[in-house]
């Protein structure tokens, strides 16, 4: 028989593995907060990505500033910015720029679509050889996609971060 390690015991050790991924989580939103310059990396970002003349810069850094004052929920439910990412798929730039923004798009669907798929069967897997009902199944998965999604928004920055320093 297997014994548990500073478990309650749990045969797997659930409560350890979730408290190690809580504690990792929580020192990349610490590394997020304290560690990334938003204005440099935008600044960065604006002057490799931007557009050529200084006017539409300001225009742009007007337009941002004031959108901050706003609730983010009306920004996040805003037409114009479904109206800005079409524009920026279909806008012609140099460097083939254009195409790496279709298909990281493409990979980001094809990554999906291949992380998805063994849901479908994944259930029925963990029902026989764990013994899970649908409960323990739907929390698990809850509290699994939840901490890949806040993983996800604290790393991402750092990995820009990071880009940038070596680029």
């Amino acid at each position: 028989m297997m014994t548990t390690v500073r478990g309650n015991g749990q045969l797997h050790n659930y409560g350890l593995i979730f408290f190690i991924c809580s504690v990792g989580s929580f020192i990349a939103f610490l590394w997020t907060l304290f560690a990334i310059d938003q204005q440099q990396d935008s600044k960065a970002f604006e002057d490799n990505f931007g557009e050529k003349s200084s006017n539409s810069k300001n225009d742009r850094e007007i337009e941002n500033s004031s959108e901050v004052k706003q609730n983010p929920i009306k920004l996040l439910f805003n037409i114009r910015n479904v109206k800005e990412i079409f524009m920026t798929s279909i806008k012609k730039r140099d460097n083939y720029v254009r195409a790496q923004i279709w298909l990281l798009i493409l990979s980001a669907f094809c990554g999906l679509f291949v992380m998805m798929s063994p849901m479908s069967f994944l259930f029925q897997f963990v029902e026989k050889m764990y013994e899970w009902d649908a409960e323990k199944y739907s929390y698990v998965n809850s509290v699994g996609t939840i901490t890949h999604t806040v993983i996800t928004m604290t790393v991402t920055p750092i990995f820009i971060k990071v880009s940038i320093h070596f680029s």
